[in-house]
């Protein structure tokens, strides 16, 4: 099934110019779902690892799996239950805990409303965003705030 999700990811990215195109060089941040242990609530392990194999393949210079929990789990407890810091760490990637790392004031909107953000995504995608990519790997799912996240 992986050679299948490697190939599945990889055609994707091709539509954009390839992988060595997108992340050739840069620091990936890889943005899924894990905000809690259940099953419908985090994005497949199976696809984070091919996706994290696609990205290292194209030539990354270093990949970032990061989340940030809500509900009043933790991070870094949702990561270590449902098996994924050790499949982030055997594939060569970082797990990055949101909710652990520090964070930086910034203004957004017409009144520059202030809100913490986290540094080292502030620093990455918007200091140095030429250096860096984001990529979103959602699940599918309801969701109490919204009526879906895809």
């Amino acid at each position: 099934m992986e050679d299948r999700l490697y190939d599945s990811i990889t055609s994707v990215f091709d539509k954009f110019g390839g992988g060595r195109e997108l992340f050739e060089g840069k620091d990936v941040f890889i943005k899924v779902n894990a905000i809690d242990f259940r099953d419908q609530c985090y994005t497949s392990p199976e696809v984070i690892g091919s996706a994290i194999d696609v990205v290292n393949d194209s030539g990354a210079e270093e990949v970032n799996v990061v989340e940030n929990v809500t509900q009043s789990n933790v991070t870094r407890v949702v990561f270590k239950k449902i098996g994924l810091d050790d499949l982030v760490k055997e594939r060569g990637a970082n797990p990055v805990y949101l909710d652990e790392e520090d964070s930086v004031e910034v203004g957004i909107g017409d009144d520059d409303k202030k809100i913490r953000f986290p540094e080292i995504l502030y620093k990455n995608l918007v200091e140095d965003r030429e250096d860096s990519f984001y990529l979103s790997i959602p699940k599918l799912k309801t969701h109490s705030m919204t009526k879906v996240t895809l």
